[in-house]
């Protein structure tokens, strides 16, 4: 295992343990199988079936092996026992001889009911306090220096909070940059996890800001406020039902029982 590969271990756990933090759930699935087509100008369109969204892949950036994701997300359970493993479902990297190699970005399914507005709003909230917080172990183990965490900002029309941070890796004195750009869906969450040297912003950002405006949901599975809403309320109504329901069998049981300590009593006069 190179020293590399551990920082950048270390690196994810940041956006692993801040995810933790916001006490979101996490309910892994069998995401496999992908499929890569249809040229245009900046790249090729790569299509998640399982997650049915697609996006492009940009020139000369590739999709990390299967087997090398399941071997960081093995090391991740070694160095984080205990705690819910994010749900990597594929990695894709500007083409380089080693996994992983900057830049990189790390793709997470959170499968859980389509959240509320409020919830999407709450992600853009509460994600550099959610850094800071997760950075407190990694400061204490010498592995980082300064982080700077931007307020993050939701884009109710392209349905995406995109939030930025900067932080110093100790080991190599390297100063680092993380983009996260989160979209709500019907089935939850899709999070992309982008990591690059801060000395390549201007080379990098305008390629990653590209797949970001690129990322499509099939026809269903987009975000649709409107039906979040809806969910929102039908859960609010049921709620409000089985509190009613509760009452009437609690007030019934009063009123049944009281009945029957009367007949008993006037039986034993």
């Amino acid at each position: 295992m190179t020293k590399n590969f551990l920082y950048i271990l270390a690196l994810s756990s940041v956006l692993m343990i801040s995810n933790l933090f916001a006490g979101k759930t996490n309910i892994s699935k069998s995401f496999s199988s992908y499929d890569l087509t249809n040229s245009v100008s900046t790249g090729k369109i790569f299509s998640y079936a399982p997650g049915h969204f697609k996006f492009v892949l940009p020139d000369y950036w590739q999709v990390i092996p299967d087997k090398a994701l399941q071997s960081y997300k093995n090391i991740l359970r070694k160095l984080y026992p205990g705690k819910p493993l994010q749900n990597y479902v594929l990695a894709i990297q500007r083409k380089a001889l080693m996994d992983f190699a900057m830049p990189y970005a790390l793709i997470e399914i959170e499968a859980r009911p389509m959240p509320a507005v409020e919830e999407v709003e709450a992600e853009a909230i509460n994600f550099a306090p959610n850094i800071r917080r997760a950075y407190i172990d990694l400061f204490k183990s010498n592995l980082f220096g300064e982080v700077k965490p931007m307020p993050a900002v939701y884009d109710p029309l392209n349905k995406v909070v995109v939030g930025y941070c900067s932080m110093f890796r100790a080991k190599d004195k390297q100063n680092l940059t993380t983009v996260t750009a989160i979209y709500p869906c019907r089935y939850g969450y899709v999070r992309f996890h982008f990591t690059f040297q801060q000395n390549t912003e201007e080379k990098y950002f305008p390629v990653i800001e590209e797949v970001i405006k690129s990322m499509k949901f099939d026809e269903g599975f987009a975000y649709d406020p409107s039906a979040a809403k809806k969910n929102s309320r039908g859960f609010n109504q049921m709620i409000y039902i089985i509190v009613i329901v509760l009452a009437i069998v609690w007030f019934g049981f009063r009123i049944f029982g009281r009945r029957i300590n009367r007949g008993f009593r006037s039986g034993t006069k």
